[in-house]
């Protein structure tokens, strides 16, 4: 019996993804309407076919192969985008990139995401299966299914990555290969290679520099096109569904403006408003996630957990930090908050601190809030109209508007931040308690470091 329940409970994720997948495969075929009502329903804006962001990148790498400036140039298929990814998705060896492949593609990229599901921690008790799983159906994970968008793919190398991290060191080696994979394709996973620091401390200056050298012959190797990406990236609009780090004090600054019509000089108000708030928000992070990582709470919750758990929580915890901190993100690349909920569930679980479970647990709600916020945004621009419209601008017309949807937008930004400062607090911890960083400090001060296997 216990072997049975353990079996249902490492395939319920990907189970019931995988009979979601089929399903609306199904209605795609033989019910397109209702297969478009259900996918609005979730808010994810379905487009003309399935898997459309999938579409992009293979234009760029068909474009590329054609000889076209994929950097400069607009290309066929890439829907208006130019090449934001990273110059080796060219060197893909695809055997297809033509347009009729796409559906292909997207519906590997999907299973693989769902697949990799497997991987995660399971859950202490059945009822924690219910947050994961309403993360998993949350309008920003079907989003990124429905679109074949390839940061599932980067979910699956960093699954992968983050197994193998808990294993012997040629294991590991495997898993930083795929972190390397994953970053070298859209960047921001180079973050987890901040998990280096769990190694010895030998082992993390050889493994160390090998990645700095590794980085740095690929950035002169590319200097060129990647300035070019950086000038391709879009501008960030705060109000839709969008994350990060400068969605406050961005869009403090859309709202505000035109409320001090006739004022002057509207850049330094612009400019004032705008790094006041982003100095409040980072400082005000900095203090209380330092706090929390210095926390007994947190360092004896820590230690408690599984070495899976540990590793996912702090995997996950170090992708939102990057996302978040880093720039700005379409919600969809929330899905990285799935590595870290198996472990924030289970520190609620195995503390002995009732404050710091509930803590645990209002972090968990966050998640949740942020991840099913489309719903809610729609819901408010039905009843009182768009405060904001790409291309427009505010609405200052709709005052109802504009209380009901900014009031709404700050409570979700609120809970990114509370979410983004408990996350980070996990990072510094991880760092703060690493095997590589308690060596050195042992060293530093002429201690002799504890004998251990050299695994």
């Amino acid at each position: 019996m216990a072997l049975t329940r353990r079996a249902v409970a490492d395939v319920l994720l990907p189970g019931a993804g995988l009979l979601a997948l089929a399903l609306f495969a199904i209605l795609y075929v033989f019910d397109r309407d209702l297969y478009a009502s259900l996918i609005d329903l979730w808010a994810a804006r379905p487009q003309a076919t399935p898997f459309f962001d999938i579409d992009t990148p293979l234009a760029w790498i068909r474009g590329a192969r054609q000889g076209q400036d994929i950097y400069r140039d607009l290309i066929a298929g890439a829907h208006g985008w130019k090449m934001q990814y990273s110059p080796l998705l060219t060197l893909w060896p695809l055997p297809s990139v033509a347009p009729e492949s796409a559906a292909a593609y997207g519906i590997i990229v999907d299973v693989l995401f769902i697949g990799s599901l497997a991987l995660l921690p399971r859950a202490r008790v059945a009822l924690d299966t219910l947050p994961m799983l309403a993360a998993l159906f949350s309008p920003l994970c079907m989003f990124a299914l429905e679109r074949g968008n390839l940061d599932l793919l980067i979910f699956s190398m960093a699954a992968v990555g983050l197994l193998c991290l808990g294993h012997r060191l040629t294991v590991r080696l495997v898993g930083y290969a795929a972190i390397l994979a994953a970053g070298l394709t859209k960047f921001y996973p180079f973050v987890l290679l901040i998990l280096v620091v769990r190694d010895r401390a030998a082992v993390f200056l050889a493994l160390s520099t090998a990645f700095v050298l590794i980085l740095i012959a690929f950035f002169v190797g590319y200097h060129e096109e990647l300035g070019l990406i950086q000038a391709n990236m879009p501008f960030p609009v705060p109000f839709i569904d969008t994350f990060g780090s400068k969605q406050v004090a961005t869009g403090l600054v859309l709202i505000t403006h035109p409320l001090r019509a006739g004022v002057a000089p509207y850049d330094q108000i612009d400019a004032g408003i705008w790094v006041v708030t982003m100095l409040v928000l980072c400082g005000a992070t900095l203090v209380f996630g330092w706090r929390l990582a210095r926390s007994a709470a947190l360092r004896h919750a820590l230690v408690r957990l599984s070495e899976r758990e540990a590793l996912f929580l702090s995997g996950g915890a170090a992708l939102a930090c990057g996302c978040f901190f880093a720039g700005t993100s379409v919600g969809y690349r929330a899905v990285h908050l799935l590595f870290a909920l198996p472990g924030l569930l289970a520190l609620a679980r195995v503390t002995d601190d009732p404050r710091f479970a509930r803590r645990c647990r209002v972090v968990v709600t966050a998640i949740l809030l942020v991840m099913w916020a489309l719903p809610v945004q729609r819901a408010i621009d039905d009843t009182f109209g768009p405060y904001w419209i790409i291309g427009v601008g505010l609405d200052s017309h709709s005052p109802a508007a504009l209380i009901a949807g900014a009031g709404f937008w700050l409570v979700r930004e609120a809970a990114w931040w509370w979410l983004m400062t408990f996350l980070f607090a996990v990072v510094v911890r991880t760092i703060l308690a690493s095997r590589a960083v308690q060596e050195t400090l042992q060293w530093l001060s002429g201690q002799q470091p504890a004998q251990a296997g050299t695994s």
